[in-house]
């Protein structure tokens, strides 16, 4: 693996975002945001999904639409695009829209992956915002709590 790139200080919210190899891969890498482990990508296995959450995701995205078939996709957060490398892989021809606060996090992350081929557009700003305005006028919308005590 070639050097990867300094970490970078978030304009929105101070914390320091930094790429390191992988402990556990030969080939992976970690990202941390203020020194917490936040998403891991193997830039040489797009189908290398360390996280368990990002495996949950992936597994999602296999059971909605079968391997080969393309899926638009919008993610909310970028991590390390751990999760539109996987569909770009597995689905050729998929789209992924990216918003992501953070912007530098996006971009310390693309200079890793420079290979990344797949359809990928970026947006910054807050997620939350930016998807109820996707959806505005889309019908009926109610909010419920992501935990239930």
């Amino acid at each position: 693996m070639s050097k990867l790139p300094a970490g970078v200080m978030l304009s929105r919210s101070g914390f320091r975002a930094q790429l390191s190899k992988d402990r556990f891969t030969s080939s992976g890498v970690v990202l941390s945001v203020d020194g917490i482990a936040q998403s891991q990508v193997n830039p040489e296995d797009p189908t290398d999904l360390q996280f368990e959450y990002i495996r949950r995701i992936g597994h999602i995205v296999d059971l909605f639409r079968p391997e080969g078939d393309p899926v638009t996709a919008v993610h909310l957060g970028a991590g390390a695009l751990s999760v539109p490398r996987y569909i770009a892989h597995t689905r050729p021809g998929s789209r992924s829209q990216v918003i992501e606060w953070e912007q530098e996090l996006v971009e310390l992350v693309r200079e890793l992956l420079l290979e990344y081929s797949g359809a990928l557009r970026r947006c910054a700003g807050d997620s939350e915002l930016i998807a109820r305005r996707a959806v505005r006028g889309s019908g009926p919308r109610r909010r419920r709590p992501l935990f239930r005590q």
